[in-house]
């Protein structure tokens, strides 16, 4: 792959926030290692989780957890104004009918919706991005992190 050629933007969508300072470094690796499997995949990730927790991401603190997301909104926005971005959600559980996702998550996919529609769009869990780790030889990552 050389410079100039164009990669197509993915947006991590996963849960940061967790009652421990373990459970949020637990859930930015889980993040991390969604972003590098969207790499392997040809896509160039954007996981916002590090900044969140060294900028804007203090969950105790309600207005700085608040203009976090602000921020975190605003950069799914520009991402999803660029033909042939992608949003990958990490969500907690998925059917047929519904997806529980965390508010963060939440909040990102409206952001998407009202600009994309669903296009672009991968809403899974887990265990549901699992399959295509181990097509990219993450598999023991991937176990080591599962829920």
């Amino acid at each position: 792959m050389t410079p100039d050629q164009d990669l197509n933007l993915v947006y991590i969508a996963a849960p940061y926030g967790a009652p421990t300072k373990a459970g949020i470094a637990r859930n930015t690796l889980r993040a991390l290692a969604l972003g590098r499997l969207a790499s392997l995949t040809g896509l160039a990730p954007v996981v916002v989780h590090p900044s969140l927790s060294r900028l804007y991401g203090a969950d105790d603190d309600p207005e700085i957890r608040a203009f976090g997301l602000r921020c975190s909104c605003a950069i799914v926005d520009g991402i999803a104004a660029l033909a042939n971005s992608e949003l990958w959600i990490l969500a907690h559980s998925v059917t047929d009918k519904s997806a529980q996702v965390s508010d963060g998550c939440k909040a990102e996919a409206q952001v998407w919706l009202a600009r994309r529609s669903n296009a672009g769009i991968k809403l899974l869990t887990w265990d549901g991005y699992a399959d295509l780790a181990a097509r990219y030889g993450l598999a023991d990552e991937w176990a080591r992190l599962a829920p």
